[in-house]
């Protein structure tokens, strides 16, 4: 049934041309190539060889967190600090510079020009997002109005980031020992000629995913281990467990196959799928039959959506579906394999185009979520909500109001 639908994310190369051949937006016959050309850069072994760089911004992000809050206050902005973060490893990986996101509070500077560009980027796009749901069930709409994925403002920011940093890369003395993705994809261009472009669309592509998806996913999970101090204390005492008592240090295969760790996550992306749902075209005539037995026929052409959010906090798959029980994962019962073969669990989508950046995204997601857990612990700040209420006026998952949390620094 996977292979009678694709995705359906249809950009006007016209007005967008970058977005145009972005991988996740680009049409079939351009997206094999293209995902093609950048999934070799995000597998398991090079995200392994990129580590240290993500490692060097959980540091820097456990220094800002005990500069700026512990001896100042106590509550932080968990979607603002994770952008911080998330934006450091994008900066350095991605476009192999500094960020300047961990600049102290009193710094003028502290709003740099990259991470603010980037709250743009994923602005623009979220009403894209929202343009595609809406004239994908209206497709006159688009005879009227034509809505841009990226903006053109941040369109020639990043166009002129990219040129900046080829000359400053072509210029280093270490060029060839680089591992980051920048220097996977100056390999990419010279072998394949790519153009600006191009180029620029990879760099977007993984730049979008490893920015804001993680940064949500990130958000909430803090968020929800400090709902239940008891699963943090577990995942605690399994860090704890896991990392080297001489060096203090933990191996990133360590990191990726720790197994709490691991359910936490996957129960964070059950609760708060980064994106609510997914949209597909048909491309094979369908026959389904609904819960009161009436036959629903799809035909070639038809738009589908697919609500990941339903499926996701259905109790007949997962009993009490608002609290957090990161054990529902455990491989005894299953893991995360038994609900992805009944096609419940879907995070990071299904099927050939399952997201490109996920083994990166949960590298992110990981690494973070350790060393906050490792050095603070987390209590829910008041101006938090108790329950799961959606915002109502995003496109990607959130909170309504916010996540507020306590934070307290731990004696190591």
């Amino acid at each position: 049934m996977k292979q009678n639908f694709i995705y359906v994310k249809k950009v006007n190369a016209k007005i967008d041309k970058i977005a145009s051949l972005n991988p996740f937006s680009c049409p079939l016959n351009l997206w094999k190539e293209k995902r093609a050309e950048i999934v070799p850069g995000l597998s398991y072994n090079r995200v392994k060889a990129m580590s240290p760089i993500i490692s060097k911004s959980a540091q820097k992000l456990t220094t800002y967190l005990t500069n700026e809050y512990t001896n100042n206050c106590e509550t932080i902005d968990a979607k603002e600090i994770s952008l911080k973060y998330t934006a450091d490893i994008v900066a350095g990986i991605g476009w192999g510079i500094e960020s300047g996101s961990f600049h102290s509070t009193t710094d003028n500077n502290k709003k740099t020009s990259f991470i603010e560009m980037s709250k743009k980027m994923v602005y623009q796009t979220l009403l894209g997002f929202r343009f595609f749901f809406i004239s994908g069930i209206f497709p006159f709409i688009k005879y009227i109005y034509e809505e841009r994925f990226f903006p053109e403002e941040t369109n020639r920011y990043f166009s002129q980031l990219a040129e900046a940093s080829i000359k400053l890369r072509n210029t280093a003395v270490n060029k060839n020992e680089s591992q980051d993705f920048f220097q996977y994809l100056l390999d990419l261009k010279h072998k394949k000629q790519l153009t600006n472009d191009e180029f620029v669309g990879h760099q977007l592509t993984f730049h979008y995913d490893s920015f804001e998806t993680a940064a949500i996913s990130i958000c909430h999970c803090l968020l929800l281990l400090a709902r239940y101090p008891y699963t943090q204390k577990k995942l605690r005492n399994e860090i704890q467990k896991y990392t080297d008592p001489k060096t203090g240090l933990l191996k990133f295969d360590d990191l990726m196959i720790m197994p709490y760790l691991e359910q936490c996550i996957a129960e964070t992306l059950r609760v708060y799928a980064p994106l609510p749902f997914s949209s597909k075209i048909c491309t094979e005539s369908c026959e389904f039959e609904n819960n009161d037995g009436v036959l629903v026929r799809l035909k070639p052409g038809d738009v589908c959506f697919i609500s990941l959010q339903s499926f996701q906090n259905d109790e007949k798959y997962f009993p009490q579906p608002d609290v957090f029980m990161p054990e529902r994962f455990d491989k005894e019962n299953g893991g995360t394999k038994r609900y992805k073969d009944m096609g419940v669990f879907l995070p990071f989508g299904d099927g050939p185009r399952i997201c490109i950046g996920m083994n990166f995204v949960l590298a992110e997601i990981k690494t973070a979520v350790v060393e906050i857990i490792k050095h603070f612990e987390l209590t829910v700040n008041e101006r938090t909500r108790q329950d799961n209420y959606r915002e109502t006026d995003g496109f990607m998952t959130g909170l309504e109001g916010g996540v507020h949390l306590n934070i307290k620094p731990l004696k190591l």
